[in-house]
């Protein structure tokens, strides 16, 4: 039996899943640049468990690696490790630099794996929007990533666009087509270079979703 006491505040409700966070247990700096960060979450145990890399959306413009929600609550109660990496944004620096900034991000952690502790052989990249094209990009040319391409065991993708810039450029209302401008400008040959479904067929990550 549970009793009461009269006047006193309920205890408060637990937080539901998608409102619990969590703190880094550590921050890598990539680069010179204050966007160039990398926080790491790890699980109880850790021995030798996948990574999950998270890149934010913001339409290549905006957007904060700190913005992780649950999910490193979550991929950590999984027994798996998450890491959220920020990367140069617009105006500073132009969508082939964000992706060179992804592959930096990758390979500073793959650098460090033995260190942190995660399977270097198991990393899996997760792009919100923005973020979903440049994972996808990284995850289809490998001279982005370099030797750390071969570290990409799979890629999820979440709300994203900009797969195949022309496309998308071409069907996209009048506000939408000018953030495509202001990333990927009007050169036809730009728009399908920073295409992930340009380079799909060659040396891609193995697992999608």
């Amino acid at each position: 039996m549970r009793l009461a006491v009269r006047g006193a505040a309920p205890p408060p409700a637990p937080l539901a899943p998608y409102q619990q966070t969590a703190r880094p247990a550590e921050t890598l700096l990539y680069g010179n640049h204050q966007r160039q960060t990398i926080d790491v979450y790890e699980p109880k145990e850790v021995a030798e468990q996948p990574l999950i890399l998270f890149i934010h959306g913001g339409g290549w413009r905006t957007g904060s690696h700190k913005r992780v929600q649950s999910k490193p609550v979550h991929f950590n109660s999984q027994n798996l490790f998450f890491a959220s990496a920020g990367y140069r944004v617009l105006p500073d620096a132009p969508v082939e630099d964000q992706a060179k900034d992804v592959g930096l991000a990758l390979q500073a952690l793959v650098a460090q794996a033995e260190t942190i502790g995660f399977d270097p052989n198991k990393v899996v990249l997760i792009g919100h929007s923005a973020g979903a094209h440049l994972v996808a990009l990284v995850a289809t040319d490998p001279q982005y990533a370099g030797e750390a391409f071969g570290s990409i065991a799979g890629v999820v993708l979440l709300d994203g666009a900009g797969y195949d810039v022309a496309k998308n450029m071409k069907d996209a209302p009048f506000e939408r087509k000018r953030v495509y401008e202001d990333a990927f400008g009007i050169l036809p040959e730009r728009h399908k270079a920073l295409s992930p479904v340009t380079h799909v067929g060659g040396k891609d990550a193995p697992h999608w979703l």
